[in-house]
């Protein structure tokens, strides 16, 4: 999905109590004003490249212990979830 930060209203989101999985793209600007919001921010990069760059903020699971390690988030609050090796 892309279109800045209205992008972010036309996400769809999971009621209370409803976990559905919703897996979007968005650009930057969308991300930008999502992280003013009450959002979780997931870097799943190993240890390493997460301690040389991250976005400030973000959490360290890397994608081969996110499965393990899904409930250390918290299920009511929406997951912007990044992988990327240079920001």
């Amino acid at each position: 999905m892309v279109g800045g930060p209205d992008a972010a209203n036309r996400m769809p989101r999971p009621s209370r109590g409803n976990h559905a999985h919703v897996v979007s793209t968005i650009d930057r600007r969308a991300v930008e004003y999502l992280l003013e919001q009450d959002v979780q921010l997931v870097d799943v990069l190993g240890a390493d490249a997460y301690a040389k760059e991250h976005i400030a903020g973000a959490v360290n699971l890397p994608l081969a212990t996110i499965a393990e390690r899904a409930g250390q988030l918290d299920r009511d609050r929406p997951v912007i979830v990044y992988c990327y090796d240079s920001l």
